[in-house]
């Protein structure tokens, strides 16, 4: 029986660092620039920008209602994303 929850264990801890990279590519500590152009290439656009987060919307992608991408202020570098999707 412990031999089980163990293994079950170190599963979900080895899922957990394979989310490193999220959806559309974007990962953390990738260039502002680096993640414009992934996004452009599935179709998203910056339309708005806050201090420390960029909007991006798509016209093609339905699913999908917008993504904020948070910047690290000081190296200009991905520091997290949210995606919304439709509901």
């Amino acid at each position: 029986m412990k031999k089980i929850i163990l293994m079950i264990l170190t599963l979900c801890i080895g899922l957990g660092l394979y989310a490193e990279r999220g959806l559309f590519n974007l990962s953390y500590g990738i260039t502002l620039a680096e993640a414009d152009s992934l996004l452009a290439t599935h179709g998203f656009f910056a339309e708005g920008s806050e201090k420390d987060a960029v909007k991006y919307y798509s016209d093609i992608n339905v699913l999908v209602e917008a993504i904020m991408v948070f910047i690290e202020p000081k190296s200009q570098r991905v520091a997290g994303w949210f995606v919304k999707i439709q509901s």
